[in-house]
Protein backbone atom coordinates (compact mmCIF):
# COMPACT_ATOMS: atom_id res chain seq x y z
CA UNK A 1 0.00 0.00 0.00
CA UNK A 2 0.95 3.66 -0.23
CA UNK A 3 1.44 5.83 2.85
CA UNK A 4 1.42 9.62 2.38
CA UNK A 5 3.50 11.98 4.50
CA UNK A 6 3.95 15.75 4.18
CA UNK A 7 6.96 17.42 5.83
CA UNK A 8 6.25 20.85 7.32
CA UNK A 9 9.27 23.18 7.63
CA UNK A 10 9.78 26.00 10.12
CA UNK A 11 12.91 28.15 10.44
CA UNK A 12 13.89 27.85 14.10
CA UNK A 13 15.31 31.39 14.20
CA UNK A 14 12.67 33.36 12.28
CA UNK A 15 9.76 30.93 12.87
CA UNK A 16 8.96 31.33 9.18
CA UNK A 17 7.11 28.32 7.73
CA UNK A 18 7.89 27.27 4.19
CA UNK A 19 7.60 24.52 1.61
CA UNK A 20 10.27 23.35 -0.76
CA UNK A 21 10.20 23.52 -4.54
CA UNK A 22 12.65 21.10 -6.09
CA UNK A 23 12.51 22.94 -9.42
CA UNK A 24 13.28 26.35 -7.93
CA UNK A 25 16.92 26.09 -6.94
CA UNK A 26 19.74 23.76 -5.98
CA UNK A 27 19.22 24.37 -2.25
CA UNK A 28 15.71 22.98 -2.40
CA UNK A 29 16.84 20.01 -4.47
CA UNK A 30 19.31 19.21 -1.70
CA UNK A 31 16.56 19.45 0.96
CA UNK A 32 14.38 17.15 -1.13
CA UNK A 33 17.15 14.56 -1.26
CA UNK A 34 17.73 14.92 2.50
CA UNK A 35 14.05 14.27 3.24
CA UNK A 36 14.11 11.04 1.25
CA UNK A 37 17.25 9.99 3.15
CA UNK A 38 15.56 10.72 6.49
CA UNK A 39 12.50 8.68 5.59
CA UNK A 40 14.68 5.88 4.19
CA UNK A 41 16.58 5.68 7.47
CA UNK A 42 13.30 5.27 9.35
CA UNK A 43 11.80 2.78 6.90
CA UNK A 44 14.46 0.60 5.33
CA UNK A 45 13.90 -1.46 2.19
CA UNK A 46 10.91 0.68 1.19
CA UNK A 47 10.53 2.57 -2.05
CA UNK A 48 10.21 6.28 -1.12
CA UNK A 49 9.68 9.13 -3.54
CA UNK A 50 8.24 12.60 -3.81
CA UNK A 51 4.75 12.79 -5.30
CA UNK A 52 5.48 14.76 -8.45
CA UNK A 53 5.73 18.51 -7.67
CA UNK A 54 3.60 18.33 -4.53
CA UNK A 55 5.03 18.69 -1.04
CA UNK A 56 3.91 15.13 -0.25
CA UNK A 57 6.06 11.99 -0.17
CA UNK A 58 5.02 8.39 -0.76
CA UNK A 59 6.23 5.35 1.20
CA UNK A 60 5.46 1.99 -0.37
CA UNK A 61 4.77 -0.57 2.37
CA UNK A 62 6.23 -4.07 2.35
CA UNK A 63 4.15 -6.90 0.93
CA UNK A 64 3.94 -8.69 4.29
CA UNK A 65 2.53 -5.65 6.10
CA UNK A 66 -1.24 -5.66 6.54
CA UNK A 67 -3.68 -2.76 6.69
CA UNK A 68 -3.93 -3.18 10.46
CA UNK A 69 -0.16 -2.78 10.83
CA UNK A 70 0.27 0.47 8.95
CA UNK A 71 -0.77 2.93 11.64
CA UNK A 72 1.58 1.41 14.23
CA UNK A 73 4.50 0.92 11.84
CA UNK A 74 4.44 4.21 9.96
CA UNK A 75 2.40 6.87 11.74
CA UNK A 76 3.86 6.31 15.20
CA UNK A 77 7.43 6.80 13.95
CA UNK A 78 6.67 10.26 12.63
CA UNK A 79 5.01 11.85 15.63
CA UNK A 80 8.05 13.67 17.00
CA UNK A 81 9.52 16.71 15.21
CA UNK A 82 13.23 16.79 14.41
CA UNK A 83 15.69 19.67 14.01
CA UNK A 84 18.21 19.74 11.18
CA UNK A 85 20.34 22.40 9.52
CA UNK A 86 19.58 23.35 5.93
CA UNK A 87 21.23 25.95 3.72
CA UNK A 88 18.64 28.53 2.67
CA UNK A 89 19.65 31.61 0.70
CA UNK A 90 23.27 30.55 1.25
CA UNK A 91 22.81 30.77 5.02
CA UNK A 92 22.83 27.82 7.40
CA UNK A 93 19.37 27.71 8.91
CA UNK A 94 18.32 25.41 11.77
CA UNK A 95 14.97 24.01 10.69
CA UNK A 96 12.25 22.14 12.58
CA UNK A 97 10.63 19.41 10.50
CA UNK A 98 7.25 17.95 11.43
CA UNK A 99 6.08 14.98 9.38
CA UNK A 100 2.32 15.19 8.92
CA UNK A 101 0.47 11.95 8.20
CA UNK A 102 -2.95 13.62 8.66
CA UNK A 103 -4.06 10.94 11.09
CA UNK A 104 -6.93 11.95 13.36
CA UNK A 105 -5.57 12.96 16.74
CA UNK A 106 -7.38 12.06 19.98
CA UNK A 107 -8.10 15.74 20.69
CA UNK A 108 -9.60 16.40 17.23
CA UNK A 109 -13.38 16.16 17.47
CA UNK A 110 -14.56 15.74 13.89
CA UNK A 111 -17.68 13.77 14.83
CA UNK A 112 -19.45 16.83 16.28
CA UNK A 113 -19.05 19.05 13.21
CA UNK A 114 -22.61 19.82 12.12
CA UNK A 115 -24.09 20.13 8.65
CA UNK A 116 -24.83 23.79 9.37
CA UNK A 117 -21.18 24.48 10.16
CA UNK A 118 -20.00 22.75 7.00
CA UNK A 119 -22.56 24.67 4.94
CA UNK A 120 -20.98 27.95 6.04
CA UNK A 121 -19.00 29.51 3.19
CA UNK A 122 -16.16 30.65 5.43
CA UNK A 123 -15.74 27.15 6.89
CA UNK A 124 -15.73 25.67 3.39
CA UNK A 125 -13.16 28.23 2.24
CA UNK A 126 -10.82 27.50 5.17
CA UNK A 127 -11.05 23.75 4.55
CA UNK A 128 -10.32 24.06 0.85
CA UNK A 129 -7.45 26.48 1.46
CA UNK A 130 -5.87 23.96 3.84
CA UNK A 131 -6.60 20.91 1.69
CA UNK A 132 -3.94 19.11 -0.34
CA UNK A 133 -3.72 19.37 -4.13
CA UNK A 134 -3.57 15.69 -5.10
CA UNK A 135 -5.18 15.93 -8.53
CA UNK A 136 -4.32 13.91 -11.67
CA UNK A 137 -2.18 11.40 -9.75
CA UNK A 138 -1.93 7.63 -9.46
CA UNK A 139 -2.58 6.68 -5.84
CA UNK A 140 -3.93 3.15 -6.16
CA UNK A 141 -3.92 1.21 -2.87
CA UNK A 142 -3.33 4.38 -0.85
CA UNK A 143 -3.89 4.16 2.91
CA UNK A 144 -6.14 6.93 4.28
CA UNK A 145 -7.84 5.12 7.16
CA UNK A 146 -8.73 7.43 10.08
CA UNK A 147 -7.10 10.43 8.41
CA UNK A 148 -8.39 13.95 7.80
CA UNK A 149 -7.98 15.14 4.20
CA UNK A 150 -10.95 17.50 4.34
CA UNK A 151 -11.04 20.08 1.54
CA UNK A 152 -8.48 18.23 -0.59
CA UNK A 153 -8.57 18.08 -4.37
CA UNK A 154 -8.45 14.53 -5.82
CA UNK A 155 -9.70 15.55 -9.26
CA UNK A 156 -9.02 12.89 -11.94
CA UNK A 157 -6.84 10.87 -9.54
CA UNK A 158 -6.76 7.07 -9.59
CA UNK A 159 -7.63 5.69 -6.14
CA UNK A 160 -8.30 2.07 -7.05
CA UNK A 161 -8.67 -0.20 -3.98
CA UNK A 162 -7.92 2.76 -1.66
CA UNK A 163 -8.42 2.28 2.08
CA UNK A 164 -10.42 5.24 3.42
CA UNK A 165 -12.23 3.79 6.44
CA UNK A 166 -13.41 6.53 8.84
CA UNK A 167 -11.62 9.17 6.74
CA UNK A 168 -12.77 12.79 7.17
CA UNK A 169 -13.08 14.01 3.59
CA UNK A 170 -15.87 16.59 3.70
CA UNK A 171 -15.73 19.35 1.09
CA UNK A 172 -13.19 17.39 -0.97
CA UNK A 173 -13.23 17.17 -4.75
CA UNK A 174 -13.53 13.68 -6.26
CA UNK A 175 -14.77 14.74 -9.69
CA UNK A 176 -13.66 12.32 -12.44
CA UNK A 177 -11.90 10.21 -9.80
CA UNK A 178 -11.50 6.43 -10.17
CA UNK A 179 -12.51 4.81 -6.87
CA UNK A 180 -13.23 1.29 -8.07
CA UNK A 181 -12.79 -1.19 -5.24
CA UNK A 182 -12.21 1.54 -2.64
CA UNK A 183 -13.16 0.97 1.00
CA UNK A 184 -14.99 4.09 2.22
CA UNK A 185 -16.83 2.50 5.12
CA UNK A 186 -17.89 5.02 7.80
CA UNK A 187 -16.14 7.82 5.90
CA UNK A 188 -17.42 11.38 6.34
CA UNK A 189 -18.09 12.59 2.81
CA UNK A 190 -20.51 15.43 3.43
CA UNK A 191 -20.55 18.18 0.79
CA UNK A 192 -18.12 16.21 -1.40
CA UNK A 193 -18.46 16.39 -5.19
CA UNK A 194 -18.33 13.09 -7.09
CA UNK A 195 -19.31 14.30 -10.56
CA UNK A 196 -18.41 11.65 -13.17
CA UNK A 197 -16.64 9.56 -10.51
CA UNK A 198 -16.41 5.77 -10.86
CA UNK A 199 -17.20 3.81 -7.68
CA UNK A 200 -18.09 0.54 -9.37
CA UNK A 201 -16.37 -2.81 -8.81
CA UNK A 202 -12.67 -3.11 -9.67
CA UNK A 203 -12.78 -5.96 -12.16
CA UNK A 204 -9.01 -6.38 -12.21
CA UNK A 205 -8.63 -6.98 -8.48
CA UNK A 206 -12.17 -8.17 -7.89
CA UNK A 207 -12.61 -5.61 -5.14
CA UNK A 208 -16.10 -4.21 -4.56
CA UNK A 209 -16.49 -0.55 -3.63
CA UNK A 210 -17.97 -0.26 -0.15
CA UNK A 211 -19.51 2.75 1.57
CA UNK A 212 -21.11 0.97 4.52
CA UNK A 213 -22.49 3.53 7.01
CA UNK A 214 -20.76 6.36 5.12
CA UNK A 215 -22.05 9.91 5.64
CA UNK A 216 -22.83 11.33 2.19
CA UNK A 217 -25.29 14.10 3.04
CA UNK A 218 -25.34 17.08 0.67
CA UNK A 219 -22.80 15.42 -1.65
CA UNK A 220 -23.05 15.79 -5.43
CA UNK A 221 -23.36 12.53 -7.40
CA UNK A 222 -24.17 13.77 -10.88
CA UNK A 223 -23.24 11.05 -13.40
CA UNK A 224 -21.63 8.95 -10.64
CA UNK A 225 -21.31 5.19 -11.25
CA UNK A 226 -22.07 3.05 -8.16
CA UNK A 227 -22.71 -0.17 -10.09
CA UNK A 228 -22.41 -3.16 -7.73
CA UNK A 229 -21.28 -1.08 -4.73
CA UNK A 230 -22.21 -1.98 -1.15
CA UNK A 231 -24.07 1.07 0.22
CA UNK A 232 -25.51 -0.62 3.32
CA UNK A 233 -26.55 1.99 5.88
CA UNK A 234 -25.09 4.88 3.86
CA UNK A 235 -26.74 8.29 4.37
CA UNK A 236 -27.61 9.99 1.06
CA UNK A 237 -30.06 12.50 2.49
CA UNK A 238 -30.09 15.86 0.68
CA UNK A 239 -27.57 14.59 -1.88
CA UNK A 240 -27.77 15.62 -5.55
CA UNK A 241 -28.47 12.98 -8.21
CA UNK A 242 -29.30 13.12 -11.88
CA UNK A 243 -30.28 10.78 -14.71
CA UNK A 244 -26.66 9.65 -15.02
CA UNK A 245 -26.33 8.44 -11.40
CA UNK A 246 -26.15 4.64 -11.56
CA UNK A 247 -27.22 2.44 -8.61
CA UNK A 248 -27.53 -0.76 -10.66
CA UNK A 249 -27.09 -3.96 -8.58
CA UNK A 250 -26.08 -1.99 -5.46
CA UNK A 251 -26.64 -3.28 -1.94
CA UNK A 252 -29.01 -0.71 -0.39
CA UNK A 253 -30.07 -2.30 2.87
CA UNK A 254 -30.91 0.54 5.25
CA UNK A 255 -29.55 3.16 2.84
CA UNK A 256 -31.19 6.53 3.53
CA UNK A 257 -32.55 8.82 0.83
CA UNK A 258 -34.54 12.05 1.06
CA UNK A 259 -38.02 11.35 -0.23
CA UNK A 260 -38.05 10.36 -3.90
CA UNK A 261 -34.74 12.02 -4.82
CA UNK A 262 -33.49 8.72 -6.28
CA UNK A 263 -36.30 8.29 -8.83
CA UNK A 264 -34.49 10.00 -11.70
CA UNK A 265 -31.45 7.72 -11.35
CA UNK A 266 -30.56 4.35 -12.86
CA UNK A 267 -31.32 1.62 -10.31
CA UNK A 268 -32.40 -1.97 -9.77
CA UNK A 269 -35.97 -1.94 -8.36
CA UNK A 270 -35.44 -4.98 -6.14
CA UNK A 271 -32.42 -3.39 -4.48
CA UNK A 272 -34.10 -0.02 -3.95
CA UNK A 273 -36.88 -1.67 -1.94
CA UNK A 274 -34.41 -2.24 0.89
CA UNK A 275 -33.61 1.47 1.22
CA UNK A 276 -35.17 3.89 3.71
CA UNK A 277 -37.17 6.95 2.64
CA UNK A 278 -38.26 8.10 6.08
CA UNK A 279 -37.65 11.80 5.48
CA UNK A 280 -40.24 12.20 2.71
CA UNK A 281 -43.12 13.55 4.78
CA UNK A 282 -40.87 15.77 6.89
CA UNK A 283 -39.18 17.23 3.84
CA UNK A 284 -42.46 17.91 2.03
CA UNK A 285 -43.80 19.66 5.13
CA UNK A 286 -40.68 21.81 5.32
CA UNK A 287 -40.94 22.68 1.63
CA UNK A 288 -44.58 23.65 2.07
CA UNK A 289 -43.67 25.81 5.08
CA UNK A 290 -40.89 27.49 3.10
CA UNK A 291 -43.22 28.09 0.17
CA UNK A 292 -45.86 29.55 2.48
CA UNK A 293 -43.23 31.88 3.95
CA UNK A 294 -42.20 32.97 0.47
CA UNK A 295 -45.84 33.55 -0.48
CA UNK A 296 -46.59 35.80 2.53
CA UNK A 297 -45.97 39.03 0.66
CA UNK A 298 -46.84 37.90 -2.87
CA UNK A 299 -50.17 39.76 -2.71
CA UNK A 300 -49.73 43.27 -4.04
CA UNK A 301 -50.55 46.26 -1.89
CA UNK A 302 -52.83 48.47 -3.94
CA UNK A 303 -52.10 52.15 -4.42
CA UNK A 304 -54.18 54.73 -2.60
CA UNK A 305 -55.93 56.32 -5.59
CA UNK A 306 -57.01 59.31 -3.49
CA UNK A 307 -53.39 60.50 -3.46
CA UNK A 308 -52.15 62.20 -6.61
CA UNK A 309 -48.38 61.72 -6.72
CA UNK A 310 -47.66 63.25 -10.13
CA UNK A 311 -45.05 65.99 -9.90
CA UNK A 312 -46.32 69.44 -10.77
CA UNK A 313 -44.59 72.61 -11.78
CA UNK A 314 -42.55 73.94 -8.87
CA UNK A 315 -41.98 70.58 -7.16
CA UNK A 316 -38.36 70.20 -6.09
CA UNK A 317 -38.33 66.84 -4.34
CA UNK A 318 -39.12 64.53 -7.22
CA UNK A 319 -38.14 61.03 -8.27
CA UNK A 320 -38.25 59.43 -11.70
CA UNK A 321 -40.61 56.52 -12.22
CA UNK A 322 -38.32 54.88 -14.78
CA UNK A 323 -40.93 52.30 -15.77
CA UNK A 324 -43.40 54.96 -16.98
CA UNK A 325 -40.86 57.78 -17.49
CA UNK A 326 -42.86 60.05 -15.18
CA UNK A 327 -41.73 62.37 -12.40
CA UNK A 328 -43.31 61.83 -8.98
CA UNK A 329 -43.54 63.98 -5.89
CA UNK A 330 -41.45 61.99 -3.42
CA UNK A 331 -43.57 62.59 -0.31
CA UNK A 332 -46.82 61.81 -2.10
CA UNK A 333 -45.29 58.79 -3.86
CA UNK A 334 -44.30 57.34 -0.48
CA UNK A 335 -47.77 58.08 0.95
CA UNK A 336 -49.48 56.37 -1.99
CA UNK A 337 -48.23 52.87 -1.14
CA UNK A 338 -46.33 51.48 1.89
CA UNK A 339 -44.27 49.31 -0.49
CA UNK A 340 -43.00 52.33 -2.41
CA UNK A 341 -39.52 53.64 -1.69
CA UNK A 342 -36.95 55.94 -3.29
CA UNK A 343 -33.28 55.46 -4.14
CA UNK A 344 -30.72 58.20 -4.59
CA UNK A 345 -28.33 57.26 -7.38
CA UNK A 346 -24.61 57.98 -7.39
CA UNK A 347 -25.22 60.97 -9.73
CA UNK A 348 -27.51 62.58 -7.13
CA UNK A 349 -30.77 61.94 -8.96
CA UNK A 350 -33.69 60.09 -7.33
CA UNK A 351 -35.60 57.14 -8.72
CA UNK A 352 -38.96 55.75 -7.61
CA UNK A 353 -39.01 52.07 -6.67
CA UNK A 354 -41.79 49.66 -5.74
CA UNK A 355 -41.61 46.31 -3.98
CA UNK A 356 -44.75 45.36 -5.89
CA UNK A 357 -42.66 45.48 -9.07
CA UNK A 358 -39.39 44.14 -7.68
CA UNK A 359 -40.96 41.07 -6.09
CA UNK A 360 -42.47 40.13 -9.42
CA UNK A 361 -39.04 40.47 -10.95
CA UNK A 362 -37.43 38.28 -8.27
CA UNK A 363 -40.17 35.62 -8.29
CA UNK A 364 -39.41 32.30 -9.99
CA UNK A 365 -41.51 29.19 -10.35
CA UNK A 366 -40.34 26.49 -7.96
CA UNK A 367 -42.66 23.55 -8.65
CA UNK A 368 -46.36 22.81 -9.23
CA UNK A 369 -47.24 26.46 -9.54
CA UNK A 370 -45.39 27.41 -6.35
CA UNK A 371 -43.02 30.35 -6.39
CA UNK A 372 -39.95 31.53 -4.51
CA UNK A 373 -37.90 34.70 -4.63
CA UNK A 374 -34.44 34.38 -6.18
CA UNK A 375 -31.56 36.83 -6.37
CA UNK A 376 -27.85 36.19 -6.90
CA UNK A 377 -24.99 34.47 -5.07
CA UNK A 378 -21.26 35.12 -5.20
CA UNK A 379 -19.29 32.51 -7.17
CA UNK A 380 -16.67 30.70 -5.11
CA UNK A 381 -13.01 31.59 -5.51
CA UNK A 382 -12.18 27.98 -6.39
CA UNK A 383 -14.72 27.93 -9.21
CA UNK A 384 -13.59 31.24 -10.67
CA UNK A 385 -9.92 30.21 -10.47
CA UNK A 386 -10.87 27.16 -12.54
CA UNK A 387 -12.84 29.29 -15.03
CA UNK A 388 -9.85 31.63 -15.43
CA UNK A 389 -7.49 28.69 -15.81
CA UNK A 390 -9.56 26.71 -18.30
CA UNK A 391 -11.62 29.42 -19.98
CA UNK A 392 -14.71 27.20 -19.61
CA UNK A 393 -17.85 28.71 -18.08
CA UNK A 394 -19.72 26.20 -15.87
CA UNK A 395 -23.05 24.82 -17.07
CA UNK A 396 -24.20 23.56 -13.67
CA UNK A 397 -23.43 24.33 -10.07
CA UNK A 398 -22.83 22.31 -6.91
CA UNK A 399 -23.11 23.53 -3.33
CA UNK A 400 -19.37 24.30 -3.24
CA UNK A 401 -19.54 26.60 -6.27
CA UNK A 402 -21.16 29.59 -4.58
CA UNK A 403 -21.55 31.35 -1.23
CA UNK A 404 -25.13 30.91 -0.05
CA UNK A 405 -24.66 32.98 3.10
CA UNK A 406 -25.29 36.33 1.39
CA UNK A 407 -27.67 37.21 -1.41
CA UNK A 408 -27.68 40.08 -3.90
CA UNK A 409 -30.46 41.64 -5.99
CA UNK A 410 -30.74 44.08 -8.88
CA UNK A 411 -32.41 47.41 -8.44
CA UNK A 412 -33.10 50.64 -10.36
CA UNK A 413 -33.01 51.57 -14.03
CA UNK A 414 -29.29 50.80 -14.18
CA UNK A 415 -29.91 47.30 -12.75
CA UNK A 416 -27.42 47.94 -9.95
CA UNK A 417 -26.43 44.94 -7.82
CA UNK A 418 -26.94 45.50 -4.10
CA UNK A 419 -26.67 43.49 -0.90
CA UNK A 420 -30.21 42.22 -0.38
CA UNK A 421 -31.92 44.02 2.54
CA UNK A 422 -33.87 41.85 4.98
CA UNK A 423 -37.15 43.45 3.92
CA UNK A 424 -36.73 42.95 0.18
CA UNK A 425 -38.75 39.71 0.02
CA UNK A 426 -41.06 40.24 3.00
CA UNK A 427 -42.44 43.19 4.92
CA UNK A 428 -42.16 46.88 4.16
CA UNK A 429 -39.13 49.15 3.70
CA UNK A 430 -38.06 50.91 6.93
CA UNK A 431 -38.71 54.61 7.27
CA UNK A 432 -37.94 57.08 5.88
CA UNK A 433 -38.04 54.73 2.83
CA UNK A 434 -35.43 56.84 1.05
CA UNK A 435 -32.08 55.15 0.44
CA UNK A 436 -28.77 56.11 -1.07
CA UNK A 437 -26.82 53.73 -3.29
CA UNK A 438 -23.41 53.40 -1.62
CA UNK A 439 -20.58 51.56 -3.33
CA UNK A 440 -19.08 48.90 -1.06
CA UNK A 441 -15.75 48.99 -2.86
CA UNK A 442 -16.21 45.35 -3.90
CA UNK A 443 -16.65 43.67 -7.25
CA UNK A 444 -17.92 40.09 -7.36
CA UNK A 445 -18.53 37.28 -9.81
CA UNK A 446 -22.20 36.32 -9.49
CA UNK A 447 -24.55 33.49 -10.37
CA UNK A 448 -28.34 33.63 -10.42
CA UNK A 449 -29.69 31.77 -7.42
CA UNK A 450 -32.22 29.98 -9.63
CA UNK A 451 -29.37 28.42 -11.64
CA UNK A 452 -28.07 26.59 -8.57
CA UNK A 453 -31.03 24.23 -8.95
CA UNK A 454 -30.67 21.10 -11.09
CA UNK A 455 -31.52 21.31 -14.80
CA UNK A 456 -31.68 25.11 -14.82
CA UNK A 457 -31.34 26.96 -18.12
CA UNK A 458 -28.22 29.14 -18.17
CA UNK A 459 -28.91 30.76 -21.53
CA UNK A 460 -28.67 34.57 -21.24
CA UNK A 461 -28.22 34.27 -17.49
CA UNK A 462 -25.64 35.44 -14.98
CA UNK A 463 -23.65 32.25 -14.30
CA UNK A 464 -20.07 32.77 -13.13
CA UNK A 465 -18.83 33.82 -16.55
CA UNK A 466 -15.73 36.02 -16.63
CA UNK A 467 -18.03 38.84 -17.81
CA UNK A 468 -20.37 38.36 -14.84
CA UNK A 469 -18.22 40.64 -12.67
CA UNK A 470 -20.18 43.45 -11.01
CA UNK A 471 -19.72 46.34 -8.61
CA UNK A 472 -21.66 45.75 -5.39
CA UNK A 473 -23.63 48.52 -3.67
CA UNK A 474 -25.70 48.73 -0.52
CA UNK A 475 -28.71 50.83 0.54
CA UNK A 476 -28.12 53.41 3.28
CA UNK A 477 -31.12 55.40 4.63
CA UNK A 478 -31.31 59.11 3.78
CA UNK A 479 -33.40 61.73 5.61
CA UNK A 480 -35.82 63.72 3.48
CA UNK A 481 -34.74 67.05 4.98
CA UNK A 482 -31.82 68.69 3.23
CA UNK A 483 -30.10 68.12 -0.11
CA UNK A 484 -33.13 66.82 -1.94
CA UNK A 485 -32.98 69.29 -4.80
CA UNK A 486 -30.73 66.91 -6.66
CA UNK A 487 -33.85 65.05 -7.65
CA UNK A 488 -35.31 67.92 -9.62
CA UNK A 489 -35.35 67.04 -13.31
CA UNK A 490 -37.38 69.55 -15.32
CA UNK A 491 -40.20 72.04 -15.16
CA UNK A 492 -43.56 70.70 -16.30
CA UNK A 493 -45.90 72.81 -18.44
CA UNK A 494 -49.58 72.88 -17.42
CA UNK A 495 -50.56 71.09 -20.62
CA UNK A 496 -48.17 68.19 -19.93
CA UNK A 497 -49.43 67.98 -16.36
CA UNK A 498 -53.07 67.72 -17.46
CA UNK A 499 -52.26 65.04 -20.05
CA UNK A 500 -50.38 62.97 -17.46
CA UNK A 501 -53.16 63.40 -14.91
CA UNK A 502 -55.68 62.15 -17.45
CA UNK A 503 -53.62 59.01 -17.99
CA UNK A 504 -53.35 58.29 -14.27
CA UNK A 505 -56.73 56.55 -13.83
CA UNK A 506 -56.07 54.13 -16.68
CA UNK A 507 -52.49 53.49 -15.55
CA UNK A 508 -53.55 52.54 -12.04
CA UNK A 509 -55.31 49.50 -13.49
CA UNK A 510 -52.21 48.28 -15.30
CA UNK A 511 -49.76 45.95 -13.71
CA UNK A 512 -46.11 46.78 -13.56
CA UNK A 513 -45.41 43.19 -14.30
CA UNK A 514 -45.35 43.58 -18.08
CA UNK A 515 -42.80 46.39 -17.79
CA UNK A 516 -40.12 44.42 -16.00
CA UNK A 517 -37.86 41.77 -17.45
CA UNK A 518 -39.47 38.37 -17.77
CA UNK A 519 -38.12 35.96 -15.29
CA UNK A 520 -35.99 33.06 -16.50
CA UNK A 521 -37.90 29.78 -16.50
CA UNK A 522 -36.45 26.35 -16.01
CA UNK A 523 -36.52 24.01 -18.99
CA UNK A 524 -37.21 21.07 -16.67
CA UNK A 525 -37.52 20.45 -12.94
CA UNK A 526 -36.57 17.57 -10.71
CA UNK A 527 -38.90 16.45 -7.96
CA UNK A 528 -36.24 16.76 -5.28
CA UNK A 529 -34.90 20.10 -4.04
CA UNK A 530 -32.02 20.45 -1.60
CA UNK A 531 -33.33 21.59 1.76
CA UNK A 532 -32.32 25.15 2.63
CA UNK A 533 -29.49 25.45 5.14
CA UNK A 534 -30.09 27.71 8.04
Amino acid sequence: MLVLVTPLFENELTHEKFEIDQDRNVEHQKIDADIIKMLSSKFRRRNIYRLRTTNTYVIETLSNETVDDITDIYFSKMHDPITVTFILNKVKSPTIITFNTYEIKPDEDYDNITDEQLANYNVMHVLKEGGLQLYELKLDNVFLNSTAYAGSNFFDTSLLDAECVNAKLFHSNFNDTKLRGANLNEADLRFVTFKDADLSQNRRSGGKTTLVNANLRYANFERTNFTGADLTGADFRYAIFDSGTNFTDCTLVGTQFSGDSWRGTIYTPDSMRDAIFSEEEEEEEEEEEEEEEDDVDETEVEDDDTIEDEAVEGDKNVCLDYIYSDDKNILKYLQKNPLNFVIKKTNGEFECESLNSLRKQYKNEERRGKYKYYGYYECSKELMDKVKRTGVTPADFGVDDYDATKEYVKIGSALTYIEKPDWMYAGTPPEPRIFELVYTGLKKYLVEKSLTRPDANIISSVHCDLNDYFEIFKLDPVNLAGNMSGGKRKRLTRRKHLIRKKRTIRRNHLTRRKHVSRRKRFTSRRKHTIRKLK
